[in-house]
């Protein structure tokens, strides 16, 4: 069960939905394409899979690592004080305050 927020790079760029997902926002033809990468708030990476024109998104592997590196850099962009140190829920907070979410 994925659980929210949902966090996703966009190539670089990080997106935020707080709640359920609609793909409305996100390209179809990206996805397809597998331009972006999932994450749910308990670090499992997501498969997004369109089938019908219905939007869906599955657990896949446990990447917390992955999921830090994201927020960790998304943060620095935007001259944000983090430290490797930190909770990743301190930095989904921080994430969430920073960017906003959907």
């Amino acid at each position: 069960m994925v659980r929210y927020p949902v966090f996703v790079s966009d190539q670089g760029d990080l997106i935020i939905f707080e709640k359920d997902m609609e793909s409305g926002y996100l390209e179809h033809q990206d996805i397809l394409r597998n331009e972006y990468r999932f994450f749910d708030s308990e670090g499992y990476s997501l498969q997004a899979c369109i089938s019908q024109g219905v939007f869906t998104l599955h657990r896949d592997q446990f990447c917390m690592s992955e999921l830090r590196r994201l927020l960790l850099n998304a943060l620095k962009s935007v001259g944000q004080p983090v430290s490797s140190e930190m909770s990743t829920t301190d930095l989904q907070s921080r994430a969430m305050a920073a960017f906003g979410a959907w």
